[in-house]
């Protein structure tokens, strides 16, 4: 999913805040690159259906920040020894449990939305 930014405040402290607007050219690119649809009917379907926050909110101390659906995630920093049935580089928690890495997990979309917020944090791709 494709969202435009409209403002930004505070990226890297611990009030960090990114303003969003999901506007009918988001919709409309994610129509055809992932739905392979061009259709005027699926753009307005996209909108209608995605339920997102106005805003990404965080706090680049602790690592809690507020994703776009409203999920309250905390990034738990860089994981010491890699292996076993979790191989990710980095620790993200979400309701008390840690995301295994899978698109499924939404691993990849929360750690974006914390590099976002927390651009001085220094996280490079796993």
């Amino acid at each position: 999913m494709q969202v435009s930014v409209v403002g930004v405040e505070n990226l890297g402290t611990e009030r960090a805040v990114i303003h969003i607007e999901h506007r009918p050219e988001d919709a409309r690119k994610f129509c055809i690159e992932y739905s392979n649809d061009r259709s005027k009917k699926c753009v307005e379907k996209t909108l209608e259906d995605t339920h997102l926050n106005n805003k990404l909110t965080g706090n680049c101390k602790t690592g809690e920040f507020r994703s776009l659906w409203g999920d309250m995630v905390t990034f738990a920093g860089e994981r010491r020894g890699r292996g076993g049935a979790i191989s990710t580089k980095y620790r993200i928690m979400k309701d008390g449990s840690e995301l295994d890495g899978s698109s499924a997990s939404g691993y990849g979309v929360y750690l974006g939305q914390f590099k976002a917020l927390c651009p001085n944090i220094g996280i490079v791709d796993d």
